[in-house]
């Protein structure tokens, strides 16, 4: 963005005239796409963050109608989303715009968008998923699809909710576990001091009892003591709670979803209330029997003397339910560190000591393919220059970045009906020298392989394996991506290295 103060680099995106409204959600100020905003060629407009429109142009309610310069193109900001917008399809974005579909873009090997809907009330995923399916294997005439593109494949079909929270959905279960389990520690424990005091207090309650106290009085005494304390504990729990909310989203790793919901709000407060009153009328419930239910007599003896047994018992078996669930509670933790090992254990494929990224971007259309191309080999001379530094490269994908490239791939002399999925990547020679990748057979790529000379292609030591087995594939032939690239030469292979996060392996 440029044109209104300082040149800031921002994360947008395309969408459709309906987004905000399937979405549920309409602009703080300003307007939403209507269905002319979405033509091909059609205005450019942009609806901006509530975020970016408070740090960029200071909460100015005159900002609807004003023009901003993206990309050296002028847009006229029509809205900005409300300050509780979080959106989950696109977490960094901070403007948006018309998608403007261009219809020749959807061949048969793209998959450059993504669909969000809302479904009626008498529909299930797998019912939508079956259509859609059957849909996407129909033939579409506009867009004749190569044999083997997209052989076999569908709509993949998921509840928003569920794919925005697969990546932690696993993480924050097994908290919820091991703060159930430890809440029930607690409540047993406390249940149990509270029998033993009661013990202590047989020969109040008989007192009482012969003073004219009713069992139901002495039940609720119990019980409001126990609350009392259930309260207390849960309002310093509150109080640490917020603390340790703050500090636990300071740390939050970057692309945590939905990150800024996680507030100490008054439905935390209403929840912790009522599981507070809960806990204590559970906790207070069983000592408040036992004090109450014991004959006059025996309890004016007992007093004095022990226990009743059957008051030890109660307590005996709630240690012995407090032990176990300590035990669950270990044992979950030692089984926790136990796969955290193995995670550590996991080679990513590459050599992370002393490795340091950045990302490096011209701006727009301002300059032609040489100007660019001279611009990214001075950047990247001027870095290996850089004193500490002892090799640089360029890629276009980091790996552990999530940030994929998927291309169906088809080896020379393969069914036209076959193919495989693969990540495609752009690199420079050095690469995989640069973060350690280990080659396995073959060359890697050098000064040599440039765009005017046949084109060469690496490819991972599991695709290798998957495609050839033992056999060599070096100056085998592969085509990548659209029907109307030229075919690859493979000149070597270099070990698998994971790109998507360490749990996922792709060829």
């Amino acid at each position: 963005m440029t044109g209104t103060s300082e040149p800031e680099r921002l994360v947008g995106q395309r969408v459709s005239a309906s987004y905000f409204r399937v979405l549920g959600v309409r602009p703080a100020l300003g307007r939403d796409f209507d269905s002319n905003d979405d033509l091909l060629h059609g205005p450019n407009v942009v609806i901006i963050s509530n975020e970016l429109w408070l740090r960029r142009f200071a909460g100015d309610k005159t900002i609807v109608g004003r023009q901003v310069t993206l990309d050296d193109n002028v847009f006229d900001v029509v809205g900005v989303m409300p300050r509780d917008f979080e959106n989950v399809m696109a977490p960094s974005a901070e403007l948006y715009s018309p998608l403007q579909y261009d219809m020749s873009l959807g061949t048969a090997w793209g998959h450059h968008l993504r669909m969000v809907g809302r479904l009626r009330s008498n529909l299930g995923v797998e019912q939508v998923r079956h259509e859609l399916d059957t849909i996407a294997q129909s033939p579409v005439p506009e867009f004749p699809r190569a044999p083997w593109a997209s052989a076999g494949k569908g709509f993949i079909v998921n509840r928003l909710q569920d794919d925005v929270t697969a990546g932690v959905k696993p993480a924050l279960l097994a908290v919820l576990g091991a703060v159930t389990l430890l809440l029930g520690i607690a409540s047993i424990n406390v249940t149990n001091l509270l029998l033993a005091r009661g013990a202590q207090r047989r020969g109040e309650f008989a007192v009482r009892a012969a003073l004219g106290a009713t069992r139901t009085r002495m039940v609720r005494q119990v019980l409001t003591e126990s609350l009392l304390l259930a309260l207390l504990g849960g309002a310093t729990g509150i109080l640490l709670a917020d603390f340790g909310v703050h500090a636990l989203v300071a740390l939050s790793p970057p692309g945590l979803p939905r990150v800024n919901a996680i507030v100490v709000n008054t439905t935390v407060l209403g929840f912790t209330l009522g599981i507070t009153t809960l806990i204590g009328l559970i906790v207070g419930l069983i000592p408040a029997v036992y004090a109450s239910r014991n004959d006059l007599h025996t309890s004016l003896q007992l007093s004095s003397l022990r226990t009743a047994a059957g008051q030890s018992l109660a307590r005996r078996g709630l240690v012995v339910m407090e032990v176990a669930l300590a035990l669950i509670l270990l044992v979950s933790a030692g089984l926790l560190m136990r796969s955290l090992q193995r995670l550590f254990a996991i080679s990513p494929g590459f050599d992370t000591a002393g490795m340091l990224t950045m990302q490096v971007q011209t701006s727009g259309r301002r300059f032609d393919q040489t100007t660019n191309d001279r611009f990214f080999a001075q950047a990247l001379e001027a870095v290996r220059r850089t004193p500490g530094v002892t090799a640089a490269a360029f890629t276009s994908q980091l790996p552990l970045s999530g940030d994929d490239d998927e291309y169906g791939a088809r080896f020379e002399g393969d069914d036209p009906n076959s193919g495989y999925n693969v990540f495609r990547y752009a690199v420079s020679p050095g690469y995989f020298e640069t973060i350690g990748v280990p080659l396995r057979r073959g060359r890697l790529l050098n000064e040599h392989d440039i765009a005017d000379a046949p084109l060469a292609v690496l490819i991972s030591e599991s695709l290798a394996k998957r495609k050839f087995g033992d056999r060599d594939p070096i100056g085998q032939r592969v085509h990548v991506g659209p029907t109307d690239k030229p075919w690859y030469t493979v000149v070597g292979v270099v070990g698998d290295v994971k790109q998507v996060s360490l749990a996922v392996n792709q060829p």
